[in-house]
């Protein structure tokens, strides 16, 4: 598989919500990574909040290396995403 098939989820940043403290992420996918969603759960239409739920659970098994799942930053690897 080439590296511009592969799913990418790429963090753009993270903010405070400032009322609520609560943690804001904006983010950006590629083809593949909807087409990961699509097949893992199901769906038909990928929207952003199913990308959302997606997301916060793959981050919550990466976090406890659940499911083979891990965290990989772009100085661990050598090269951009």
């Amino acid at each position: 598989m080439k590296k511009d098939e592969l799913p990418v989820f790429e963090v753009i940043s993270i903010t405070e919500e400032p009322e609520t403290g609560m943690a804001l992420m904006d983010f950006e996918v590629n083809e593949a990574f909807k087409d990961l969603v699509r097949k893992e759960k199901g769906y038909k239409r990928v929207t952003r909040k199913r990308l959302s739920d997606f997301m916060l659970e793959i981050l919550h098994k990466a976090f406890d290396k659940i499911d083979e799942y891990d965290i990989v930053t772009e100085k661990e690897n050598g090269e951009n995403l």
